[in-house]
This record gives C-alpha cells, sequence and structure tokens, in this order.
C-alpha cells in the first residue's frame, strides 16, 4: 500500500495502526478481498486460531476485536435510527432483524469492534450516501475506540469522501516481485491438485513471469492482482496471453463459459449465444439493481426475455431450458455465485467479482451504441440532443466509468474507425458544466489510457486539448486530476503524442503553465525530455525549476547528473530539496561531495533530503560526513542520518548511534535502534539493554529486535522480563527474538505466554517454541 499524500509505501501493519482508514484503488486492486481476509484474520484470533504466519503487529491490531463486515449499499440502504447512535444504525443494518442487535450494539459502544465497510463508491444515491457518509464518521467521533476501515474505487469516493479523522491509502500496484511470488505459488497449488510429470511449478512460474516482463502491455495491467490471476488461468490453460484489459475479461469470460457450457451437453447454447443474453442480464442489473445482487426469480425471468431475443422465440419456449441452467449457474458457471437470502426467503445471485458484471454490461452498451451509429446517429453531437447517444447518459455516473471505458475497448476490438468515433463522442460531449470541468475530454484520455487504439489524428486532438486543458485550468484540484490522466499514458502507445504535446508547451510565457507542463513530463517519464527539462531548471520561477528536478529524478537518465548538481546551490528551499531527492535517484557516485556540502544548507528540509540522498549512494565515504551531522538540532534531519547509517551499516557508526538511543525525541531513538539492528554489533548490548525501559513501545519493540539479531545469551534474562510488557505487540517481538536465541532457559517463560490474552503474542510464542525443539512444546500445545 501506499499513502494518498506520500510516494513512500507503507505496510499492512502500519495501516492496521490506523483507527479511521479509507483504502482506495482501482477495480480489481483486492479492496473487498482485503477487507475479507482481515474480517476472517479476527474472527478466528477470537477463537484463538489466528494463522502462525500473519505478522505480530497484524495480529496486535486485530486482537480480541468483533469483526463486522458490511456493504455500503446495505448500510446506505437501512433507515437512521430514531436516537441517531450510529452504533445502534449499524447493528441494525448487519443484524438484519436476528437477535444479535444488541450484542453488536453493546460491542460497538465499547469501542471493541473492527468495522469493516465495503464499497463506499457503490452506493447509488445523493440522500444514500450521505446518510451512509453520517452513521461512518458519527461512528468514528462518537465511539472512537473501534478501529473502521472502509473502501472504494478511486472514482466515485469524491462523492462519498469521509473526513477528519479519516486517514486515506491507496493500494498499490504488485511489483516484479510480487508478481514473481504470485506465479510460483499459483503453479504450486495447481500441481498439488494435479501434478505434471516431467515438469515443475518452478519452471512454469518462470515461464509466466517471463512473458509478463517481456510483453510491455501485459506488464502494464499484471499489477492489478485480479487481471494478474486472470492472465495466469490462460497462461495456464496453454491461450495467448491478452495485451490489454478487455481482451483480459474476455478471455476470462469465454474460459468460464466454456468449462460450465461442456459440463451441460443437454443445453443448446454456446459461447457466442450465451455472452449477448448475460450481458443483458448484466447491463439491467447495472441499472436498476443498487445492491449488485438479483433474486433467482427476477434472473429466470431475464434469462427468458433475452434467451428468447437471441432465439426468436417465446420466453415460455425457452423457459424450461432456463430453469436447468440456473440451477447449476452457481455451482459449475464460476461467473455467477449464490451471495445471500432475500428478506422473503429467496437465493440472490451475483457475479463473481463485479468488473465481470461491468464488462458484459459494456458488450451490451457497446451494442445500442453501434446499433445508434449504423441508424446514422454517429455525427458530432449536439447539447440539445445529447441523449440520442446511448452512451451519454452513463458517462459521468461514477458507478457507470468502468462500463464506458470497456465499451470502448471492446470498439477498439473491431477497428480503430469505429473506436475513434467512440472516443471523440466522449471527447466532444457538452453540457453546463463542460466548459469549466472538461469531463469528456478527461474520461477520453483515460480511454487512451487503456490503451485503446484510435487513429492518430484523434488521438493527437485529445492529446493536444488535454495539454491545453492542463496549461489553462487554475483550480488546483482540477490540475492534479488533468495530471493524473496525463501519467495514465505514461506506458501506452500514446506515450509519444503526449509528449510531444508538453514538450511543445515547456516554453510558455506563462509560469503555470510551464509549471504544469513540467510536470506532466515527470509522471510521463519521457527519455526525449532530458534536454529540454535540463534548460527548465534555469527557469525563472523556483516551483518550476523544483518540478525540472523532480522530473529528472524519475528519468533516472545519468546525463542528468551535472545539470542537477548545478541546482544544489539554486538558494531556494524547494529547487535545492528536489535535487537531492533527484540525485539520491541516480545513485550517481559523483554526487557524493556536492551532497555532502548541502548537508550545511540552512533549511532543515534540504538538510534532510541531502542526508536520505547520502545513504541511496550506498557510498562508504558518506560515512563520516553523515557522522557528523549527528549534531544536527533538527530531529528530522537526524532520522534521516540515522536512516542512510543504518543502510552503509558501517561498524564505525556504532558509537554515534549508541549516542542517539539517549536522544530526547521518541523517533531518533526508534530510528537508531533500527540503524543497530542493521549493524549486527555485539558491543551494541549493553546499550540496548538499558533501552529495554523506554518509556515508548515503539523504540522497546525495535531494541528487541536488535537484541534478537545479536543473539547474545546475556540477553536472555532482560528478554525474559519483557515477555510481561504492558504492550502486546513487544511481548509478540520479545518471544521472537527468544526463539532466535534458542535457549531452553526460556521454555518456561514461553509456554506461560501461550495463555497470553492477545493472539500475536500467543502465536509468536508458539513460534518460538518451535524453535527451541523441546519435545515438551509438543505435550502442551
Amino acid at each position: 500500500m501506499r499513502e494518498e499524500r506520500k510516494p513512500e509505501p507503507i505496510s499492512l501493519e502500519d495501516v492496521l495502526d490506523l483507527r479511521s482508514l479509507v483504502v482506495l484503488g482501482d477495480p480489481g486492486t483486492g479492496k473487498s478481498t482485503l477487507l475479507r481476509w482481515i474480517a476472517r484474520s479476527a474472527a478466528k484470533g477470537l477463537l484463538g486460531q489466528l494463522h502462525p504466519d500473519i505478522p505480530p503487529r497484524v495480529g496486535e491490531a486485530l486482537r480480541d476485536r468483533v469483526p463486522i463486515l458490511v456493504h455500503a449499499r446495505l448500510l446506505a440502504d437501512h433507515p437512521p435510527a430514531t436516537d441517531r447512535d450510529p452504533a445502534v444504525t449499524l447493528a441494525a443494518a448487519v443484524a438484519r432483524g436476528s437477535g444479535v442487535a444488541r450484542l453488536l450494539e453493546s460491542r460497538l459502544r465499547a469501542g471493541r469492534c473492527l468495522v469493516l465497510v465495503d464499497g463506499l463508491d457503490e452506493i447509488p444515491s445523493a440522500e444514500a450516501r450521505e446518510r451512509t457518509r453520517s452513521v461512518i464518521e458519527g461512528l468514528a467521533h462518537s465511539h472512537s475506540g473501534n478501529h473502521i476501515l472502509a473502501t472504494s474505487r478511486i472514482i466515485g469516493y469524491d462523492l462519498v469522501r469521509l473526513g477528519s479523522p479519516f486517514e486515506h491509502v491507496t493500494l498499490a500496484d504488485l511489483d516484479d516481485d510480487a508478481i514473481r511470488e504470485f506465479a510460483l505459488r499459483w503453479y504450486r497449488t495447481i500441481f498439488r491438485a494435479s501434478p505434471a510429470p516431467g515438469d515443475t511449478p518452478e519452471r512454469r512460474a518462470e515461464i509466466l513471469f517471463d512473458a509478463i516482463e517481456n510483453h510491455p502491455g501485459i506488464r502494464r495491467i499484471a499489477g492489478n492482482p485480479l487481471l494478474l490471476t486472470i492472465i495466469a488461468l490462460i497462461h495456464w490453460r496453454g491461450g495467448r496471453l491478452p495485451a490489454r484489459r478487455v481482451e483480459v475479461y474476455e478471455a476470462a469470460t469465454r474460459t468460464l463459459l466454456d468449462n460450465w457450457l461442456a459440463r451441460r451437453p443437454w443445453a443448446r447454447l454456446n459461447v457466442d449465444e450465451m455472452i449477448p443474453v448475460l450481458s443483458g442480464i448484466a447491463f439491467a442489473m447495472h441499472e436498476t439493481g443498487e445492491t449488485g445482487l438479483i433474486p433467482a426469480s427476477r434472473l429466470r425471468q431475464l434469462f427468458c426475455e433475452r434467451l428468447a431475443e437471441a432465439r426468436f422465440t417465446s420466453a415460455e419456449a425457452v423457459r424450461g431450458e432456463v430453469d436447468h441452467l440456473v440451477t447449476t449457474l452457481s455451482q459449475h458457471s464460476g461467473l455467477f455465485l449464490e451471495r445471500g437470502i432475500a428478506d422473503d426467503g429467496e437465493i440472490l445471485y451475483g457475479f463473481l467479482h463485479l468488473t465481470f458484471q461491468e464488462y458484459l454490461a459494456a458488450l451490451h452498451l457497446f451494442q445500442a451504441w453501434t446499433a445508434w451509429v449504423t441508424a446514422g446517429g454517429g455525427g458530432r453531437p449536439r447539447s440539445g440532443k445529447a441523449k440520442e447517444n446511448p452512451v451519454h447518459p452513463y458517462l459521468f455516473d461514477p458507478r457507470w466509468q468502468e462500463v464506458v471505458l470497456l465499451a470502448a475497448g471492446r470498439a477498439s476490438e473491431t477497428n480503430e474507425a469505429l473506436a475513434a468515433t467512440f472516443v471523440r463522442g466522449i471527447a466532444a460531449f457538452r453540457d453546463q458544466y463542460e466548459s469549466l470541468l472538461r469531463r469528456g475530454l478527461l474520461l477520453a484520455a483515460r480511454v487512451l489510457g487503456d490503451d485503446v487504439r484510435v487513429d492518430k489524428a484523434s488521438a493527437q486532438d485529445i492529446c493536444r486539448a488535454l495539454v491545453m486543458l492542463l496549461a489553462e485550468s487554475k483550480i488546483r484540484s482540477h490540475r492534479a486530476a488533468t495530471l493524473g490522466t496525463i501519467g495514465r499514458l505514461a506506458g501506452t502507445i500514446y506515450a509519444s503524442l503526449i509528449g510531444d504535446e508538453l514538450l511543445m508547451r515547456l516554453e510558455d510565457s506563462d509560469a503555470d503553465v510551464r509549471w504544469g507542463v513540467t510536470s506532466g513530463l515527470g509522471g510521463l517519464r519521457d527519455p526525449r525530455a532530458l534536454g529540454p527539462l535540463c534548460r527548465r531548471l534555469e527557469d525563472t520561477e523556483a516551483r518550476v525549476r523544483g518540478a525540472a528536478a523532480e522530473a529528472l529524478g524519475a528519468l533516472k537518465d545519468p546525463r542528468a547528473l551535472e545539470p542537477l548538481l548545478r541546482m544544489l546551490g539554486d538558494g531556494e528551499m524547494l529547487v535545492e530539496w528536489a535535487a537531492a531527492e533527484a540525485l539520491g535517484a541516480l545513485k550517481d557516485p559523483r554526487a557524493l561531495e556536492p551532497l555532502v556540502e548541502l548537508l550545511g544548507a540552512p533549511a532543515a528540509n534540504v538538510r534532510y533530503a541531502a542526508a536520505r540522498a547520502l545513504g541511496a549512494l550506498k557510498d562508504p565515504r558518506a560515512l563520516e560526513p553523515l557522522l557528523k551531522q549527528l549534531k544536527d538540532e533538527d530531529w528530522h534531519v537526524l532520522v534521516g542520518v540515522a536512516g542512510s547509517l543504518g543502510v552503509l551499516k558501517d561498524s564505525r557508526a556504532l558509537e554515534p548511534l549508541l549516542k542517539q538511543l539517549e536522544d530526547e525525541n521518541w523517533y531518533v531513538r526508534w530510528k537508531a535502534a533500527q540503524a543497530l539492528r542493521t549493524l549486527r554489533d555485539s558491543r551494541a548490548l549493553e546499550p540496548l539493554l538499558k533501552r529495554l525501559e523506554d518509556e515508548n513501545w515503539h523504540v522497546r519493540a525495535e531494541v528487541v529486535r536488535a537484541l534478537g539479531v545479536l543473539k547474545d545469551p546475556r540477553a536472555l534474562e532482560p528478554l525474559l522480563k519483557r515477555l510481561e510488557d504492558e504492550d502486546s505487540f513487544v511481548r509478540a517481538v520479545t518471544a521472537q527474538a527468544l526463539g532466535d536465541l534458542k535457549d531452553p532457559r526460556a521454555f518456561g517463560p514461553l509456554l506461560k505466554r501461550l495463555g497470553d490474552p492477545y493472539a500475536s503474542a500467543r502465536g509468536a510464542a508458539a513460534r518460538a517454541l518451535g524453535a527451541l525443539k523441546d519435545p515438551r512444546a509438543l505435550e502442551a500445545t
């Protein structure tokens, strides 16, 4: 994950430390899966069955909390409680008339719940959104002991944005290491169920990873967990790997339907007939269903109508066949699942993932649009008759954004000319807000960001208009949205076109324009921008120079070294900070001496950036200057220095870091202990032992970890005392450290920890007992 306001990634442990949080992400990034995993883990924790592989801090965050997993649509549908207590409203919405409502109310009021609200973006009406926001924010304020974690797609969240005290994080794409790990686990799971003589899961995983890495189009989408899973499924079945989202969903849908129909030999259906039927059902569900679910009777009715329409017959003629199909749909298709029971006892069905509903609805929308074009409606729309185009009513409804994008992708699969007509119709759409917001243009550019193929002239027009919008925008949030849209074009077939348009505006007389296009080039990472960006380092405006330095760091081109070095003497804090960060990204040893000199800058932010950049260089010559900088009076700088000393791993940093263990700022002490852990120097033993009584639990925990790395038997008795620490996380890492020591004298105290009230500490103690390899542990557990 990564914080919305910072580029640095943060861990799941850090996320669960936040009491009120919204997790944002694109479709298929795993938001719902994350909530279900947390809910299941918390439930198992209540039963004392938390998985031993769960990190201690995660277990600590889930300790003794009742998980309440609810979809935002359900919460929105429930009327507010008469006493306006959000705990009553939430409990009633979840319990739905059952006897657990009072129990949930009491736990919520006691602040002992883990409230997980999924799909904030899927609430259809403004009134329902406001009602839901009021309940969630009210719960955070009036019953603050609870942990509240909500999810939303990025598109659509602004309509229901939660205010204070909620923090926001965005799910990051999978990196190469994560993709490789997924591929290995995927094939190991498959081989366990179905071994292939003469082959290994490791070899198949490597073939899959290479196929992804060697194809830029596939790599761009493989960072999405859902798309990666589908790609792996297609690879396993021996198919050609698709390079675009719409192709991935098409291949997955056809694969699932092929498997289902192959088991229904009595059904006179094939995939080509089935897809239009399901498309019509999906469109109807998306258009009228606020819950994303459909009762079995309504599903049968729609199935009959669509199948009869496809066969030019009556609904009654296909009813018997449909009854059989719907009965087996959930068990065998893999596309539809039973999702619950309605109040009247009827089974509710839903698609495997909302994205499949959106993809199939997109096929239906595309067919409706194609019929409109064929009937002569493909001309440039006039504002008074915008509704003639069947796509226009859905353009700016967040629930339909994915449908429109996938419909454009389907048009591209037909031919470029048709796709161009589709995209131009979006870009040219006008209503009373468009002169200011240009939502049609931004959406058309997002379509290009999906690598939807249109002719060059159409793409060029959209790219040119997008850059003009960036140049003209005076509203910060609107400019940020435009920059984000430009960034989506990086790595696509249109990257050079948008790059050309940005480069042409770099010399604009308006500083706002120069700053905007410079920032745009940074997000685009266009290697042709090197020279122009270097020239912008001479701009009269400091913000433009800073943006240019930041963009050059993103390029990571060694030819930017000398120009960036000159910017270290700029005199403006923003510019020097950006230049230092960029030099750290370049990792060129020639930046060492200039960065060392920058450690004397008057601005603490600049000194901090210089210290971090010196650590990024990993040059041993940076040691002495960094050690001298430990005299800095600003604690932020000291944190940056300690972090870099930890990266260098030089034993000469030992004594200075030991002094930092006594700093009045706990963050400095914590960072010093972290750095000492990387040094693994036994001379740190005694000072670390003294810090075991630190008032801050973060520091105590990091000191325990450092002692565990040292594996010195003299740490045994002090560590055994930490098993009684007031903080459960400290107790958990202490148990882990004792496991590293492997001293049999720890057996009894660790055995006692198996009765710890918190699952994280119990799990760590159990693993430590396993490390001792004492046969008595088997009897005890």
